[in-house]
């Protein structure tokens, strides 16, 4: 028998521009844009995602499948998972080609192998399925799924409709195999139980599995209790009759496949006790309870080179150094051990106080003296051999404390492993600055990146798993400096555009079930559909966003009052640094920036009439702005109408938006350096920053400092830029291995809205950025700042890279910049500019 894995959308169309325009992410000055001519019949195979429009595959255009529905009629109230099973047999040796998705996720088996997981994230009008070629041989062979909907259960990232499941074979196989054709059954696996979660919010509950009750060899379709399914709806890739919209609309999956593989962190036991019978997460681990004589067994298991045995009437906690942060299922085997139970929770770091919302922890390393608060699941050994204990869902952190009770009969682990998971996201770029600080904080930028990277972007994979839109701005960028695949940017787009209110206005965070608002999160949307249409070539996809732009707009204008202020909209108006108001200094200079934005964007499409209107509009915006938040005496731009209190993202905003006044610019310039905040930076409720010290500047939170960066590089501040990269410079020596949430007391410790600094390592360090829409020209302007070297190689979405080798040499830059077949830009440095032409240039 042979699988290939999922198969996704193979070819999409693109446009193409012949005029060059526009100046690059951050522009040192506003002009009207020019406007190019785009071909809209181009073609390009790059992306696996058939955008735009979202093109139905051939198997989508039939509208209604040859295949239904079904589900099991005896489970019919989540929590709940079930199994179906079609038995089958071919004459001869065949491929099969299936479509499968389920109500709310499955597992694939074939012949007791698991060769697939799903459906990928979405919503209900895009619920995506994933396709899978199969060549099973001539014989008898059975198909099962394990299907969980856990209803209210669930994670809020995740939609429902109704516990259901669904497969549809292509000819011939159609009879044979499809879901309302061929004879499925199905049961509901038993053993299984939920609990609210505890600890974290929004993911999974926590789930406790009985051996005693689980049907074993489900996914080889053994066991008794299989019925004939019930037959729901008609599967369906477009409305039914008389304009009904089906209860879930298929879409075909947009990403490949999830990593799932054994973890190349197995772990080390750090703390091994006596579990009391109480509440472990008061109990601190002390080296005093540490039982040393136990560590080579744990050792040895964990190494995977000998299976370890519990004695009876024992209880165990172990603390289980990961020494790297994993998402990941774990996966237990154990014989014997009736009646026992072995509990894994995982955290990120551990405590300084047994209160899950007292978030200290000081150095990640350290656990002595330290409190685990920690989010798993249970399993309950009933007594067989070879048990496989597994999770429906990963987990992620560092630490594993596992706590193993035994009764009367003796526990064998023979495997404890951890499968990693995560969005097949790698480092195909490379950074060299020669400074040991600098380039050490590179593995753990990706890192975070890497494990907030899986069917959607997620915060954080600890604690929520939603794909928020603010976040959503600096992954991208990260993103584009990574690796030249697109996909999972590109649903991020299309998804976060298909959530928008009747208002105009984008959910905070989506796909997720639970409706949230944050406004100026909707602001940040405009700026990351800019910036792709620079960083990668595909106007045609920016050209289906520009609705939701416009929408965005619209929406923001009809909260205008008579003085012609904006009125915060309905939602969390906390911006950043300062709590809501209604009149907000950050939210009229984001605004104007993201007319501006709007403005560019609708020249590259020949609006003209759309684009001079934009560009008016940011201009009357900005000057409004100018005059209403402009404190004269203290030389800023305060957070709020009242000019009561100020900080560094409301200065960032009007620089960044292009349309402040110069001179203004200018003293801001120096009030960013003389009024910069010091001392000791805090996190306040929400995320937003504090500080110990007399500035009157709050500071920018460490998500916002993207902005403060961009700011910096615009205003040639790299001093600054590099005292404030400290906070990152740090993290490594404090045990950390993904980048923080916030200042210290963190929250999460793995937040890729902060790795932005490995975006600016090759847009502002090497100064590498695409001028041109498409980056079909480039700039390059390397600010070292008190670095003497730096190099790299960026990948080009077009193929090959851009190579910048550049050093400082007696106060001025040199080097060489080798760029890909096909793109010329220019070199800015030592107070002149030059033509870079493809291949090698010396500067």
């Amino acid at each position: 028998m042979q699988t290939n894995s999922k198969l996704t959308r193979r070819s999409l169309l693109k446009a193409t521009t012949g005029v060059a325009v526009g100046s690059g992410i951050v522009d040192r000055g506003f002009c009207a844009p020019a406007i190019p001519s785009v071909d809209l019949a181009a073609t390009r195979a790059s992306s696996g995602i058939n955008f735009p429009p979202f093109a139905k595959t051939e198997w989508e255009q039939q509208g209604v499948w040859p295949a239904f529905w079904v589900r099991c009629p005896s489970a019919t109230q989540p929590p709940l998972v079930t199994a179906y099973r079609l038995r089958f047999a071919l004459e001869t040796a065949g491929k099969a080609r299936l479509h499968v998705s389920a109500d709310e996720r499955y597992e694939l088996f074939l012949d007791g192998q698991r060769i697939g997981r799903g459906s990928e994230r979405g919503n209900l009008e895009h619920w995506f399925y994933e396709t899978y070629e199969i060549q099973p041989g001539a014989g008898e062979h059975v198909l099962v799924a394990r299907v969980w909907s856990l209803g209210d259960f669930s994670p809020l990232a995740q939609f429902e409709r109704r516990p259901g499941f669904l497969l549809a074979a292509e000819a011939p196989l159609t009879e044979t195999l499809s879901t309302g054709h061929a004879g499925w059954e199905s049961k509901q696996l038993g053993g299984y139980s939920f609990g609210a979660p505890f600890y974290v919010w929004g993911l999974a509950a926590p789930m406790t599995l009985d051996g005693a009750r689980f049907d074993w060899g489900f996914e080889r379709g053994a066991g008794e209790g299989w019925n004939k399914v019930a037959k729901d709806e008609p599967a369906a890739s477009r409305m039914l009759e008389y304009g009904i919209a089906p209860d879930r609309y298929l879409r075909s999956g947009t990403l490949p496949s999830m990593i799932e593989r054994p973890s190349g962190s197995r772990g080390v036991p750090r703390f091994i006790a006596a579990a009391g019978p109480g509440d472990l997460t008061q109990v601190p681990i002390r080296k005093a309870d540490h039982l040393p004589a136990e560590t080579a067994g744990w050792a040895a298991l964990l190494a995977g080179t000998k299976p370890l045995t519990i004695p009876p009437n024992t209880a165990r906690r172990v603390i289980i150094d990961l020494e790297d942060y994993i998402c990941a299922y774990p996966e237990i085997v154990t014989t014997g051990g009736r009646d026992s139970s072995v509990r894994l929770h995982w955290a990120e770091g551990l405590r300084l106080a047994p209160d899950k919302w007292n978030f200290r922890k000081e150095n990640r390393n350290e656990i002595e003296n330290k409190f685990f608060l920690g989010m798993g699941d249970t399993f309950i050994p009933e007594g067989g051999v070879d048990r496989l204990f597994e999770t429906l869902w990963w987990a992620a952190g560092r630490y594993v404390e596992a706590v193993i009770r035994t009764a009367s009969d003796p526990l064998t682990i023979q495997r404890l492993v951890w499968r990693e998971t995560r969005y097949p996201l790698e480092m195909e770029s490379r950074f060299v600055s020669g400074d040991a600080a600098v380039d050490g904080t590179l593995p753990l930028l990706v890192r975070g990146m890497q494990n907030c990277s899986h069917e959607t972007f997620v915060d954080c994979p600890y604690f929520e798993q939603m794909q928020y839109v603010g976040d959503v701005r600096t992954e991208s960028l990260c993103s584009y400096v990574m690796t030249r695949d697109d996909r999972l940017v590109r649903k991020a787009l299309y998804m976060i555009d298909k959530s928008r209110h009747t208002s105009g206005l984008t959910e905070a965070r989506y796909p997720v079930r639970q409706p949230q608002l944050i406004p100026w999160f909707s602001l940040l949307h405009i700026g990351t559909v800019y910036e792709y249409a620079f960083w990668r070539d595909d106007l045609r996809f920016v050209g289906t966003l520009l609705p939701g732009v416009r929408a965005i707009l619209d929406a923001f204008e009809q909260h205008l009052d008579s003085s012609g202020l904006i009125r915060s909209p309905e939602g969390w108006n906390s911006t950043d640094s300062f709590p809501e108001t209604e009149r907000s200094g950050l939210i009229h200079w984001l605004l104007a920036w993201a007319f501006r934005q709007a403005a560019e964007l609708e020249g590259f499409f020949g609006e003209r009439d759309r684009s001079a209107r934009a560009q008016r509009r940011a201009t009357e915006i900005a000057v409004i702005a100018d005059e209403t938040f402009w404190d004269e005496t203290k030389g800023l731009w305060a957070n709020e109408s009242s000019r009561t209190s100020f900080s560094e993202p409301v200065q960032c905003m009007a620089v960044l938006s292009g349309l402040a006044p110069a001179a203004k610019v200018q003293r801001i310039r120096k009030s960013l350096r003389d009024l910069r905040p010091t001392g000791q930076f805090g996190r306040l409720r929400g995320n937003r920053a504090s500080q110990k010290g007399a500035s009157p500047l709050a500071p920018a939170t460490m998500y916002s400092t993207h902005f403060l960066f961009e700011t910096y590089r615009k205003l040639e501040l790299m001093d600054l830029f590099f005292e404030r990269l400290k906070f990152w410079l740090e993290q490594p020596g404090q045990g950390m291995k993904t980048p923080l949430e916030s200042y210290d007391p963190s929250r999460s410790d793995c937040h890729a809205w902060n790795s932005h600094p490995l975006f600016h390592y090759f847009a502002t360090i090497l100064g590498i950025r695409p001028s041109t829409p498409g980056f079909r020209t480039v700039e390059i302007s390397p600010l070292l700042g008190p670095l003497k070297q730096a190099s790299g190689n960026l990948v080009h979405p077009a193929g090959g890279g851009i190579l910048v080798e550049v050093r400082a040499e007696t106060g001025r830059l040199a080097g060489n910049v080798t760029l890909p077949e096909g793109i010329t830009g220019v070199w800015k440095g030592n107070g002149s500019t030059r033509e870079l032409k493809p291949g090698a240039n010396r500067i």
